[in-house]
């Protein structure tokens, strides 16, 4: 009997014991693929996009993907694959050919410009700039009372170093009319379907154009062979721009 009973003993002594093992590695895969942010309803996974290490994911239908805190002790400047990623509009660019990219600037201009990646770093002075950008809504989740949009913690902003063209000059190449009022940008990223916007942003007045706004086609060091974009000190920073204008811009790009 006491044989008996401590074979019985020990077997479920060892059957706890996996039991115990298999739950700690639940909790440890599950800690592996998700992140908790310092607020109510702060969980969160972490995903895998193409061309970048695991972020926090916020939102799917547009991708929000927000840079885990820890990734800022790694150094001044933020890793090109885990700098945050913000869209406002659900059907973003999966792809894009570097060779067959083409910035678009034309309406109330003396000369239409059509530039391909290469001629941009070809045809023109490259200026440069470490500068941080960070995403209106960073620490959107400890805002009280709760603002809507993504709930982000502290991750939704990156430094990098910029280089570039600067908007300034290519402007001054298109020549703009008399009359140019303001310069609008259009972006990769579109909504689902047909319907448009209601609104978007407003077009930047030339009156106000700064000389320190540029084109980046550098971030970091390496090239951007799937983004363009456009920043100004202090302002906003707009990815994909898009060569062909849609139809809810072009009045306002009659203007310049």
């Amino acid at each position: 009997m006491p044989r008996a009973t401590s074979r019985r003993s020990f077997l479920r002594g060892a059957s706890l014991g996996l039991a115990a093992l298999s739950s700690l590695d639940g909790r440890r895969a599950f800690a592996a693929d998700a992140a908790r942010l310092g607020f109510a309803n702060g969980d969160r996974p972490l995903v895998r996009y193409p061309g970048k290490r695991a972020l926090i994911e916020q939102t799917v239908r547009p991708p929000q993907l927000e840079t885990p805190f820890s990734v800022y002790d790694e150094g001044v400047l933020t890793p090109n694959d885990a700098f945050f990623v913000r869209y406002h509009l659900a059907g973003v660019p999966l792809s894009i050919d570097p060779e067959a990219f083409r910035l678009e600037v034309r309406g109330h201009v003396e000369m239409p410009l059509s530039l391909s990646l290469a001629a941009l770093k070809r045809d023109f002075e490259p200026v440069e700039i470490v500068a941080v950008n960070q995403c209106s809504g960073n620490s959107r989740g400890f805002v009280e009372p709760r603002v809507g949009g993504g709930q982000f913690g502290h991750g939704a902003m990156g430094n990098a170093r910029w280089r570039g063209v600067a908007l300034k000059t290519l402007l001054e190449k298109a020549g703009p009319k008399p009359g140019a009022q303001s310069v609008a940008f259009n972006g990769l990223d579109s909504p689902v379907g047909d319907a448009g916007f209601r609104q978007g942003a407003r077009p930047r007045p030339r009156r106000r154009r700064r000389s320190d706004a540029r084109l980046r086609h550098e971030w970091r060091r390496p090239a951007m062979a799937q983004r363009l974009p456009v920043a100004a000190g202090g302002s906003r920073l707009l990815r994909h721009l898009l060569g062909e204008a849609s139809q809810r811009y072009r009045s306002a790009q009659q203007r310049f």
